[in-house]
């Protein structure tokens, strides 16, 4: 009888084993095995689209093992060959990577509002007198040369991906979805996978509340102005805040752009030795740890705005100084194989 289940359980493709851990194991998934069996939903009020969902798959299945004679002649009904072709197209959906590239895409949609936030035209001219200080002007020139040199890592597959040697990271519109598509395996991911997944969802996470947080404090700050309700403090605050999205924006793109070419190259950790995996885990650490204080800093009980031009210089420094090392996975993946033995 193992023998037999062995022998079935390798038989299934990996789109089909994708499927079945979306929907049996993975936490964030409907965990249709604990729930069953633990008597958290009962078979009456289990969930319809589920159970739709989990008969189609039933149905490809059978496809699999039955005649051939019999399989080609379901095959050619139109229901059918609709089930096969979603089976056949399937990528995971619970699984901590797919997880995270959609945390990255609503990010960065989230991120297209801010050019469109309202600035009253005398805030915009005393803002430009708080523009061009040596540390933002230090700060750009570092995202321009990290830009750069995240380009040279992008795919050479894909077309999307030329031409982009000269254009600022937040005026790609199509990079971080073209990347995000991109099919990475998912399945028997090693511990060390799943833990620089779990560091980098945290990452996305912060940059998702600082995005959120922008948003919010922009929208109440200008209604405040136009009503003249602001307090000379309050007024500086905003003109500050004003300033500081200009460098935040393309800082938090260009972490998103990481994050989204380390996904690419994910299974690329398997190439550092347990020192270059601790001194990786270390970076991205101090990453999450820049993120976090971030998202301190543009709370609205803090509003910190003139504080995080130097968070900003700082990480955008240790990521210089961490890419200058060439131990992201992403460099890992243009090295010869010889090179990137553990």
């Amino acid at each position: 009888m193992m023998v037999k289940l062995t022998s079935f359980l390798f038989s299934l493709e990996s789109l089909r084993w994708e499927f079945l851990w979306d929907f049996l194991n993975h936490q964030e998934g409907p965990r249709v095995r604990d729930r069953l069996s633990h008597g958290e939903v009962s078979l009456p009020g289990f969930p319809k689209e589920i159970t739709d969902q989990l008969l189609a798959f039933s149905v490809v299945l059978l496809l699999r093992f039955v005649d051939e004679d019999v399989a080609s002649v379901f095959k050619e009904k139109a229901a059918v060959k609709s089930l096969v072709r979603l089976a056949e197209g399937y990528s995971a959906r619970f699984h901590p990577l797919a997880r995270l590239k959609k945390q990255v895409l609503s990010c960065e949609r989230s991120l297209r509002v801010w050019p469109l936030l309202p600035l009253p035209e005398e805030a915009a001219r005393e803002t430009a007198g708080l523009e061009g200080n040596s540390e933002t002007n230090a700060c750009n020139s570092l995202i321009l040369r990290l830009t750069s040199d995240l380009y040279h890592h992008l795919p050479e597959n894909h077309c999307v991906f030329t031409g982009l040697d000269n254009l600022p990271i937040d005026k790609c519109p199509r990079l971080l979805p073209e990347l995000c598509s991109i099919r990475v395996p998912t399945l028997f991911c090693p511990r060390a996978v799943l833990e620089v997944l779990a560091v980098l969802q945290n990452i996305g996470r912060r940059c998702a509340q600082v995005s959120r947080q922008v948003a919010a404090s922009w929208e109440q700050r200008h209604q405040q102005w136009v009503e003249k309700r602001l307090r000379s403090r309050q007024r500086r605050n905003y003109l500050c805040m004003s300033s500081s999205v200009k460098l935040l924006s393309p800082t938090l793109y260009l972490i998103l752009l990481l994050i989204a070419l380390e996904l690419v190259n994910i299974h690329m950790v398997h190439g550092k030795n347990a020192h270059e995996y601790q001194q990786y885990l270390k970076f991205l650490k101090s990453l999450l740890q820049y993120t976090e204080n971030l998202a301190a800093h543009t709370s609205p009980e803090k509003n910190k705005w003139v504080e995080t031009v130097r968070l900003t210089h700082t990480a955008l420094q240790k990521m210089r100084a961490f890419g200058e090392k060439e131990q992201m996975l992403m460099h890992l993946a243009k090295k010869p194989a010889g090179e990137a033995a553990p």
